[in-house]
């Protein structure tokens, strides 16, 4: 109960219920149990006032205002525990790709190529140039085997990594895409904080979500989509979920909806720690001492 809420028609606030709960208390909790079972709610806890408040100082139409519903405290306490059992959590998916570099099916790639506007001659270069592949294993210094690929692209190949990112393209779009069709909904960051859907650095992926069921089950059945559209799969056993300060149940909930178990702070991600709360010069000693490490040794060589 916010006791800074403005009162409704009655004239009560949240101090008056905070200073008077040991004798309205039960009451409040029949009406709001009343409403779950169904019943209609009186007029008189549902009626609200309506004030114009100023868009700026000089006011010269009815359209430079704005209207504000100032409802009773029982009924708006009533919708927000609707507003708190409904609305997720913000959750962070941290995506494991089993073997993304092996798995990218060809027939993908030629789709975004093909997307991406590239010509019809380019992309005959490039699959002539996968499918040309032929590997054998070394085994004791030896060659052993002569066999060809069906997908995938090789790693240590120049161009792998530029046409793997291409086709990782349809997954960072196709995120965008869902929180615009409002299938999936963001992560809040606030009221002018710019939204991030996800990031991406070649297979390691972080996806920005809010943990409503609906936007969850929506993510989900776009990533099996990816995944049966590029050949890529995803590990959900080392794949994993964080979130903010929620109840047991709601961490049980996302588990059994994500397919994933929840990953505890502090996490890796680029070889950087991330952390819950505040950034502190502490958190980066890691950073530190892997940049010193590699500067010894390259200073060793020189």
């Amino acid at each position: 109960m916010d006791k800074n809420s403005a009162p409704g028609p009655d004239g009560y606030n949240g101090v008056f219920f905070r200073h008077c709960w040991d004798i309205v208390g039960q009451d409040v909790v029949r009406a709001v149990q009343d409403f779950f079972q169904g019943n209609v709610i009186p007029t008189a806890t549902a009626s609200s006032l309506i004030v114009l408040i100023p868009k700026k100082d000089k006011i010269s139409t009815f359209s430079e205002f704005r209207p504000i519903s100032l409802s009773n405290f029982v009924s708006k306490e009533m919708i927000n525990s609707i507003d708190r059992k409904v609305r997720g959590t913000n959750v962070v998916v941290k995506l494991d790709m089993a073997k993304a570099f092996d798995r990218l099916a060809w027939t993908f790639l030629e789709a975004v190529l093909s997307k991406f506007g590239f010509s019809n001659c380019f992309i005959n270069l490039i699959l002539n140039h996968l499918r040309a592949t032929h590997f054998s294993v070394l085994i004791n210094g030896s060659p052993k085997g002569f066999f060809q690929p069906h997908r995938g692209v090789k790693q240590g190949d120049p161009l792998s990594p530029f046409l793997f990112i291409l086709a990782t393209e349809a997954l960072s779009r196709g995120l965008k895409c869902m929180v615009a069709e409002n299938k999936m909904k963001p992560y809040w960051i606030g009221p002018v904080g710019q939204s991030v859907t996800h990031l991406c650095f070649a297979d390691d992926i972080l996806v920005f979500l809010n943990g409503e069921a609906r936007s969850i089950q929506n993510f989900k059945s776009f990533l099996g989509l990816y995944q049966k559209a590029s050949g890529q799969a995803i590990n959900f056993d080392k794949s994993s979920f964080g979130c903010g300060k929620t109840s047991l149940a709601r961490i049980r909930n996302l588990e059994r909806l994500l397919g994933m178990t929840k990953l505890s702070f502090p996490m890796k991600y680029l070889g950087a720690s991330l952390h819950k709360g505040i950034n502190r010069k502490n958190y980066c000693n890691g950073i530190h001492q892997s940049f010193d490490k590699k500067l010894s040794t390259w200073k060793q060589k020189i």
